[in-house]
């Protein structure tokens, strides 16, 4: 199995980690962090140079003002509502193919 570019990098760079100071991988860790920060910033940028976007954000930005947005905490409440009706619908489901294999059941009538 070949190693892909990203994993290749990664192998180079824990090859050169290992064999540096505390105080260079604290440097190391630092300019990564920067590196992470502008690119972050480059891509917001270019978002907010799209006109669509600019004018999606400008228009959220509006709705709040108004009072039409919703709290952060109701959006997660509704988040973990639908997370956990999915995992019991998935659980039902288990269920009802064990019961289905089951090969001394009979399919009940009248369902």
């Amino acid at each position: 199995m070949s190693m892909t570019t990203h994993e290749r990098i990664q192998q180079r760079l824990e090859t050169v980690l290992t064999a540096l100071s505390p105080r260079k991988l604290e440097q190391v860790v630092d300019f990564a962090e920067y590196l992470k920060s502008r690119e972050e910033w480059e891509a917001t940028l270019e978002l907010m140079n799209d006109p669509a976007m600019r004018e999606d954000v400008e228009e959220g930005r509006a709705q709040a003002a108004r009072g039409e947005g919703r709290r952060w905490r109701e959006v997660q409440a509704r988040k973990e509502i639908q997370r956990i009706k999915c995992r019991n619908m998935r659980l039902v489901a288990g269920d009802l193919r064990l019961v289905l294999q089951a090969p001394s059941l009979k399919p009940l009538s009248g369902i």
